[in-house]
């Protein structure tokens, strides 16, 4: 070399590839020496953290042990079902029908939650949460011997057992950086940290798209389990290659040999899992309480049965009795209810329970014979010509015999009278005047026609009783303004209105005792119904209607609430077609005397 010139290195041809000196093969060489030792150093370094990792994280995974494809205990399981009353609005989310497909079991309960067998999944309730079970998991401890993929394909969840190891995770690919686009480079997920290097699971960028279109895809997928697997199967009579991957709550492949975008599948991993373990077990707790759904609904006697053995006609509190059974494909719950003095029970179908309280009960409404058969006996040998209701508030049940059928209030129509007037006059920010309150106790204790007509119009007449009694939620009153006695009532709404008042619901707790005061003061000849019948020592609040009807036979109604050792109940009748005041008052007495036996045991 001569003394301060720059050396000369070989110049590298890139065209040909290959250099045209001695020199530039031993800096090469060197290059790739330096690339192996660290390459070599990384492979054992990772080697190290994998077996680390693997020590750590197992027991995740018990020992797969390969078992041959069941039948799902039921049969008729694949027959689409809907949704759960509890898991509905879970179901209904955006995106949830395209990846959990149609229900294919019922919902059962599982303790204090639910679960629910989909055909990509199963969903369990517990509490408020509500999510997909990581059933791929199990199935690969398993080994299930289930087809994955197309169904030529030999590959099993038993094959992905090594592959859905925790020492198998693996350090992100080196072409892939946070923040790309994912459709473009793929997803990394991270599971666990070791000496600094995250490890987890890679999802190819043909998968992506699909995974996006589920919106929250961690929800209905949950992390990786695996890398994606390329297998090699027959599809017709060519070979062609699978890419899958399975995911803690379902698997998703594609077919890399057809031509054009990659169509995503989603393996039915909800049906697998019940070929292979059959249906989730039933628990029920003792007396775990349940709401029934269809109105009306027949409780039977026995599943299946054609007896009936009480009708409910909304939703209905009930309590599970412990036991289940199945009819084919159809699951059916033992249930209960309990009355104030004993406890009925029956079966209905799984698909007509809620086991979680619906979020607007409502009333609930039961026919007659869900209380006492041989109350509603006696009151069918009336027919339409009586309605009946009966509030028990320990329950929170209502029972009834033609709840629908209003009939004339005659002189109980003054009790919808007095509580408007009494509403007008808080409006008002007063108190009833000394005229006022002699009007008040003449119309209420002796039935006073004279000062009812005076205090209806004070109460604002048709307009002001109407609006302020539906503003109870009481909308089927019916005010005959050609004779205000011929108003029609429901015999629900007119324990609803008792209800209101006895609970002071309505007005202050001042004038709710000041109606039942005068209610519980009416005159001896006019406590047909509740007052006559009530149990010896029960306090009683009441009013009753009577005279000739708009088909001029006498009509008889009794309505108001009794307490008795501390429990309370409402009560209403209505009467119509007797004869007389004396035979609508058997009418009416049999049926209050009835329904006290039922709800108090008192004869």
């Amino acid at each position: 070399m001569v003394e301060g010139r720059m050396p000369v290195f070989p110049r590298v041809d890139h065209r040909q590839g290959w250099p045209k000196a001695r020199t530039g093969l031993v800096a090469t060489g060197m290059v790739a020496v330096l690339l192996l030792v660290s390459v070599t150093a990384l492979l054992i370094s990772a080697q190290r953290a994998a077996t680390v990792r693997s020590t750590q994280l197992s027991a995740l995974f018990p020992t797969a042990t390969a078992v041959p494809l069941l039948m799902p205990t039921h049969a008729g399981l694949a027959v689409p079902q809907a949704p759960g009353a509890d898991l509905a609005v879970f179901a209904a989310q955006p995106h949830a029908a395209a990846w959990l497909g149609h229900a294919i079991s019922p919902e059962l309960a599982d303790g204090n939650g639910e679960q629910q067998v989909f055909v990509n999944g199963v969903v369990l309730r517990s509490g408020t949460q509500v999510a997909p079970q990581p059933v791929v998991a199990q199935l690969i401890a398993r080994g299930a011997a289930v087809p994955l993929g197309p169904a030529t394909s030999p590959l099993t969840y038993a094959a992905l057992v090594a592959a859905a190891d925790p020492s198998a995770q693996v350090v992100p690919p080196w072409w892939w950086q946070a923040g790309q686009d994912p459709a473009s480079v793929g997803i990394f997920v991270t599971q666990t940290t070791s000496a600094g290097t995250a490890y987890g699971h890679y999802i190819p960028a043909p998968f992506v798209p699909y995974l996006l279109s589920l919106g929250d895809w961690q929800q209905w997928l949950g992390v990786p389990l695996t890398e994606a697997q390329d297998v090699v199967v027959p599809v017709g009579n060519s070979p062609h290659h699978i890419v899958i991957q399975a995911y803690a709550n379902g698997v998703l492949w594609y077919d890399r040999s057809l031509a054009g975008t990659p169509v995503i599948h989603a393996q039915p991993v909800g049906a697998d899992d019940l070929a292979v373990f059959g249906l989730p077990t039933i628990s029920i707790p003792a007396d775990r309480a349940a709401w029934t759904l269809p109105a009306p609904l027949t409780v039977r006697a026995q599943p299946n049965s054609p007896n009936g053995v009480a009708t409910f006609l909304t939703p209905f509190g009930v309590l599970l009795a412990g036991d289940d059974k199945w009819v084919g494909a159809a699951l059916w719950y033992h249930i209960r209810w309990r009355n104030v003095l004993e406890t009925r029970d029956g079966w209905l179908p799984a698909s007509q329970l809620a086991l979680e309280r619906p979020a607007h009960l409502g009333m609930q409404l039961a026919d007659l014979d869900a209380l006492s058969p041989r109350l509603m006996a006696d009151a069918s040998v009336y027919g339409a010509n009586v309605t009946l209701a009966i509030y028990d508030p320990a329950s929170q049940h209502y029972y009834a015999y033609n709840p629908d059928e209003g009939l004339e209030m005659a002189s109980m129509f003054k009790v919808p009278i007095i509580v408007t007037l009494l509403h007008e006059v808080e409006q008002e920010g007063r108190s009833l005047t000394s005229d006022e309150v002699a009007e008040a106790t003449s119309m209420i204790e002796v039935s006073d026609n004279v000062a009812e007509g005076a205090l209806y119009d004070e109460a604002g007449g048709y307009d002001g009783v109407t609006s302020y009694i539906n503003s109870l939620g009481i909308n089927d009153i019916a005010i005959n303004t050609d004779g205000i006695g011929s108003t029609l009532l429901s015999p629900v709404s007119a324990v609803r209105l008792m209800e209101d008042i006895r609970a002071h619901r309505i007005l202050t707790p001042h004038d709710c005792q000041f109606i039942l005061h005068l209610m519980a003061n009416v005159v001896s000849y006019q406590q047909v119904g509740v007052a006559q019948t009530a149990p010896p020592g029960a306090a009683w609040a009441m009013k009753i209607g009577y005279g000739p009807g708009m088909d001029t036979l006498w009509l008889m109604d009794s309505m108001g609430t009794v307490t008795y050792k501390g429990y309370a109940y409402d009560l209403a009748i209505f009467s119509r077609d007797s004869q007389d005041f004396a035979s609508g008052a058997y009418v009416v007495n049999h049926l209050c005397s009835e329904a006290v036996q039922a709800l108090t045991g008192v004869a």
